[in-house]
């Protein structure tokens, strides 16, 4: 049980310390436009898992003339 638990609490603390945050960002870009081609490029998504779901997600949103900017943190 001793494992378990701190199997568990090893895992929260390890995806913790490597949170990850992006957005995709478009000259001249608005809100409203950001959301509606998020919208279409996770239909495209979805059609895939893991990495390849990333990668067609990054390269819908760069067709439309975004740049995915990330920003890493440890906590």
């Amino acid at each position: 049980m001793k494992t378990a638990i701190s199997l568990a609490a090893l895992c929260l603390l390890v995806g913790a310390c490597s949170n990850t945050t992006y957005t995709y960002t478009k000259s001249g870009g608005t809100d409203p436009a950001l959301q509606d081609d998020l919208a279409q490029c996770k239909t495209v998504m979805a059609r895939q898992v893991g990495d390849d779901a990333k990668e067609a997600m990054d390269k819908c949103m760069a067709d439309k003339g975004y740049e995915k900017v990330v920003d890493k943190y440890r906590l």
